[in-house]
């Protein structure tokens, strides 16, 4: 720690003893208006970082493991490891993953948990065509977890993305609330907290949770999404530029993000920016030819003036919809 006047800089590294190696490393500059707040930030800080490059660095360790050698932990690992790629095929040997820990060790939850949102991944991002059948057995698996450990944050996390993607909005936001007030820097709590209240046509209140969990974890692996569904509640908001601009560093992470792009074209009819719009709304197609609304019908649009709204502002930049999809005028209310 380093000081000069009124403020303060303080290093935080983290090293493997065993090699050293750095495994983590920040620098924090403030202003040392209240010693008490700057601690807490700090600490805050450095919790929320130093556990994600833990679990990278063990997960690293243990996918060079034979299987034979594996145990529970190391399942799980491995897991997360694979869950953090993002992609169908991952995901499906992440589940298998978990499945195995939950094997070796059926009481824990924590993998349970992981069960639960590989499930909801799946749905999530449609990577299936049985939506319905993933986010039952994420349901039940997400139950399992909290009842086998009530505190394990990541199972009231499960449990609350479960219910996001059934369009139980206020079960997930008492879910979410809860798994934040395990941990309050938890990244997915945080995520999932903000979409509910999003979607509950609470907006406002969604853009801290969502602004909370960039700011505690800047390079989570699922940060794109985040961005994606801020994006969303800035449009909803009307702040078009913001969804924009939201929508735009989502892509940046993600280039296939395709809710990040619809975000993007909305946006920009809303702001009649329609020159704009048209090239994003190209860039859209160029990502998913053939491209209508009903890739959007697994969303939980439980107040049908955000989903007009969304088509709206597609309509003003130049997408054709159906009679049936007729943009309104105006914003959803809330």
């Amino acid at each position: 720690m380093r000081r000069a006047a009124n403020r303060v800089r303080v290093t935080a590294q983290l090293v493997d003893t065993s090699g050293a190696s750095e495994l983590w490393a920040e620098r924090y500059d403030r202003e040392m208006t209240d010693v008490f707040v700057v601690q807490d930030e700090i600490t805050a800080r450095i919790a929320t970082a130093v556990d994600p490059a833990i679990r990278q660095v063990e997960g690293q360790i243990a996918i060079k493991k034979h299987p034979s050698d594996l145990r529970s932990w190391d399942h799980l690992l491995r897991g997360l490891w694979h869950v953090n790629q993002f992609k169908k095929s991952s995901n499906a040997e992440a589940r298998r993953e978990f499945e195995r820990a939950t094997a070796l060790d059926p009481k824990y939850a924590l993998a349970h948990a992981w069960i639960a949102l590989t499930h909801v991944f799946e749905a999530w991002f449609n990577w299936t065509d049985e939506h319905s059948k993933h986010l039952a057995a994420a349901h039940l698996s997400a139950m399992e977890a909290v009842r086998l450990d009530e505190g394990e944050p990541m199972a009231h996390v499960a449990a609350a993305f479960a219910a996001f993607w059934t369009a139980r909005i206020d079960q997930a936001r008492i879910a979410g609330l809860r798994a934040l007030s395990l941990n309050g820097n938890s990244f997915m709590a945080s995520l999932v907290c903000g979409g509910a209240l999003n979607y509950s046509g609470e907006c406002a209140e969604a853009v801290p949770h969502h602004l909370k969990a960039l700011d505690l974890s800047p390079n989570d692996p699922i940060a794109w999404n985040c961005l994606g569904s801020l994006a969303h509640t800035y449009l909803n908001l009307r702040q078009f530029d913001d969804a924009v601009r939201c929508a735009d560093r989502a892509l940046s992470l993600r280039h296939g993000y395709l809710f990040a792009r619809v975000v993007k074209v909305s946006a920009l009819g809303h702001a009649r920016r329609l020159q704009e719009g048209r090239q994003a709304l190209n860039a859209l197609f160029g990502v998913a030819p053939g491209f209508t609304v009903a890739r959007m019908d697994h969303y939980p649009f439980v107040l049908a003036a955000q989903r007009q709204h969304l088509i709206y502002g597609l309509a003003a930049a130049g997408f054709s919809t159906s009679p049936a999809a007729a943009p309104i005028a105006g914003p959803p209310t809330g």
